[in-house]
């Protein structure tokens, strides 16, 4: 049974507020990125599991549909080279929320209420083009947010989801990052990710892929989570 916090009033995943007494370095029980005072503290923060706040993330397209799996990746966040400076994927629509308990039709109709009230992007062109990353999802593991996205004309084999400043440190013990994994076969054109989540607030997630050119890009998704 997953645990689910959206709802309870306690999410346990938003920064507290800043320590002035913290020091990132020394004291385990400020190791988090709202408290770290220089890029010298966020690498010595232990990574976060995405399972912290997805509850379950599978990919639509071409090729099917496919359910991520879990990994502790070597290839999240250091690329061989140097990353590319546009992203492969960008966002097409706004997500949509849809109930997972269809056979209550109340559920379907709350699905459909909460996308009548809330519109989840802006993809204005008028908009400064960082913003048009910024989302809002629906939280909770009644919900499935279908987030639209496209790869334009590259061709991926590889693709990792995890929360963002996971890539600002060094990873576990062992160097590795806990990400949610596709890479099965390849992945082109159009896509959807269709993610369940736990928690409610603001989360700066990434997506990292690989082309079959061996390219490495990262796409950044601001999820504000309601």
């Amino acid at each position: 049974m997953v645990n689910c916090n959206c709802k309870n009033g306690q999410p346990s995943l938003i920064p507290p507020p800043r320590n002035s007494q913290c020091n990132a370095r020394m004291n385990p029980i400020c190791q988090h990125p709202a408290e770290a005072q220089s890029w010298y503290d966020l690498a010595h923060i232990p990574p976060k599991s995405p399972f912290d706040l997805v509850a379950m993330a599978s990919i639509t397209g071409g090729f099917g549909t496919q359910i991520g799996i879990y990994a502790d990746s070597t290839q999240y966040s250091t690329p061989p080279a140097s990353w590319l400076a546009t992203p492969h994927l960008s966002l097409t629509a706004p997500p949509a929320v849809a109930a997972l308990g269809t056979d209550q039709q109340q559920n379907v109709a709350n699905a459909q209420q909460w996308g009548f009230e809330h519109k989840t992007a802006n993809l204005s062109t008028l908009l400064p083009p960082p913003l048009r990353d910024d989302i809002y999802l629906l939280g909770g593991c009644e919900w499935a947010n279908t987030i639209p996205l496209t790869l334009g004309g590259s061709t991926i084999t590889s693709i990792e989801l995890s929360f963002l400043d996971n890539a600002t440190g060094r990873g576990d013990a062992q160097g590795t990052i806990p990400v949610i994994r596709w890479e099965t076969g390849t992945y082109t054109g159009a896509i959807s990710l269709i993610v369940t989540l736990k928690e409610c607030g603001d989360f700066r997630i990434g997506i990292r892929t690989i082309s079959n050119a061996g390219d490495w890009a990262m796409y950044q998704g601001f999820w504000h989570i309601v």
